[in-house]
């Protein structure tokens, strides 16, 4: 298909070429008709050299008008002969007797000249007129096209098709950056996709005159998207550059258009979650309410056997787990509805942090917990109830991974803008690739799901409080210098993001 399409479109060009040679001939060769008629005529009816010169000097720019100047040059130049020898005294020779006659044929062949070169160059506009009329009214069927292009396919195949179908080059190719794939429609050539990628990578126009092919980048602002080729004779510059800049667009909306597709799908997928998850804790929520209620009651009645009060507390002990994950469920579910507003309020850092450590003093078993930089006095504004949630999650993630008789360091500092609230610990070291991804939703770094029992909810509830916040959560971690979580707060917040405000009594 795409070799029948490229050879179609040569033949066709030759076709054409052939057709404005032999309507050159014909022109040439009716044009020396007609002199050779007017001059017979005038030598027959003794017309004189001034009415035969008028008539030749209409037929040469009939002549110009329709077959350029050159062969209108020819046709004059035959006039002159024939008025010379059948017009001319002494006619029939090519000698002038009257020095005046010389002016007269000079005159004529210099207006004929003359004519026949504003005439001509009046025809080559016009050509040039219809060709970039025709040429901007395929660039238009083309984009009309464009718009019309299939969301669910691959944009450069489509892109080379309409391409071939609305111009008829001889070959054309689009690299599409953005997928790293190439597409080519007409006759094949093994070169063209390497040198359409040659000419990504150097972000630079060129035009190979011995293959007629022109060579463009494909640029959004100042930004490379890709390249297009177009091979074919006759191609202009102007039409390559447009052809660039609208599959440019073309290949920017489509990309533009999948991406919001995507998004629309995973905000979507993630409206589902929320609500499922939601759904599902508030239908655990209260039978495990009364079995926590029903086994701490039995270990406070007392009276069990050894092995009956270690199954109890089994069962309360897993119990207490299960109420902990499900109120996590829950505090992200809330995070996650934008109608409710931040409980926003100014108040002391210190008081914050204190507040956090006292909440571990009984589950940090064999862990010192050391705070500084407290001593300022730090003020911040924000939701304290969440901002407690979001810093007692870094503290138990500290004490969770953190060696035994190990101490974790609570700082906070101001660095610029921000006040920022740093924990840190010495144990599991977290891998290079997981420290973004283990803010995720359900997202547990490798070699940790075995070891340390958790929900992989913690750490993305702190992400959703800090953004509500205006600020920002991320770690470090290596081997030597152990692994380090950062909460920045602007000094001066602005909260714009909505998150609920019921989560007071929701613990971590």
């Amino acid at each position: 298909m795409t070799t029948r399409s490229g050879t179609a479109a040569t033949l066709a060009m030759e076709r054409r070429e052939g057709a404005a040679w032999e309507k050159k001939a014909i022109s040439a060769l009716a044009g020396v008709t007609v002199v050779a008629l007017i001059t017979f005529a005038a030598f027959q009816l003794h017309l004189n050299l001034t009415t035969a010169s008028l008539l030749h000097l209409i037929v040469v720019v009939l002549i110009a008008r329709y077959s350029g100047f050159w062969i209108a040059s020819g046709v004059s130049l035959i006039a002159v002969v024939c008025q010379l020898y059948f017009l001319v005294p002494p006619v029939l020779t090519f000698v002038v007797a009257d020095p005046r006659n010389w002016i007269a044929l000079a005159a004529f062949e210099y207006c004929a000249l003359i004519v026949s070169s504003l005439s001509g160059r009046a025809a080559e506009q016009t050509l040039v007129a219809i060709g970039r009329c025709e040429e901007t009214d395929r660039l238009y069927e083309f984009s009309r096209l464009v718009l019309l292009m299939d969301r669910s396919q691959e944009p450069a195949p489509q892109l080379t098709a309409l391409i071939q179908r609305v111009f008829h080059f001889e070959a054309a190719g689009v690299f599409d950056a953005d997928s790293g794939r190439y597409a080519a429609t007409g006759q094949p050539n093994p070169d063209l996709e390497s040198r359409t990628k040659a000419a990504y990578i150097a972000a630079k126009d060129w035009f190979d005159e011995k293959s007629h092919t022109w060579f463009c980048v494909l640029h959004m602002g100042v930004r490379p998207v890709g390249a297009l080729a177009l091979r074919g004779r006759g191609t202009g510059e102007p039409v390559a550059r447009a052809l660039a800049s609208l599959v440019a667009i073309a290949l920017e909306r489509s990309h533009t258009l999948a991406k919001e597709s995507e998004a629309e799908a995973a905000r979507r997928s993630e409206q589902l979650r929320t609500a499922v998850l939601d759904a599902l804790a508030h239908d655990v929520k209260t039978p495990l309410t009364a079995i926590r209620a029903a086994s701490s009651g039995l270990l406070e009645v007392g009276r069990l056997e050894s092995g009956q009060h270690e199954l109890v507390a089994l069962i309360d002990h897993e119990a207490g787990r299960l109420e902990e994950i499900t109120n996590r469920l829950l505090g992200m579910a809330r995070l996650d509805e934008r109608e409710v507003r931040l409980k926003s309020r100014s108040f002391r850092l210190d008081a914050l942090v204190h507040r956090a450590v006292g909440a571990f003093d009984g589950r940090a078993t064999g862990r010192a917990i050391r705070t500084s930089g407290l001593e300022e006095k730090l003020i911040v504004a924000g939701d304290e109830q969440l901002l407690g949630m979001g810093l007692a999650q870094l503290v138990d993630n500290a004490v969770k991974y953190s060696t035994p008789d190990s101490e974790i360091a609570i700082r906070a500092e101001r660095r610029g803008s921000d006040i920022v609230l740093s924990v840190h610990n010495v144990g599991t070291v977290i891998p290079p690739a997981d420290l973004e991804r283990i803010f995720e939703r359900f997202y547990r770094a490798g070699g940790t799901s075995q070891s340390v029992p958790g929900t992989g909810l913690g750490l993305s509830i702190t992400r959703k409080i800090a953004a509500a916040h205006s600020g920002r959560v991320w770690a470090t971690s290596d081997q030597e210098k152990g692994t380090t979580f950062y909460l920045a707060l602007p000094v001066n917040p602005s909260p714009v993001h909505t998150v609920a405000s019921q989560q007071t009594g929701v613990p971590v």
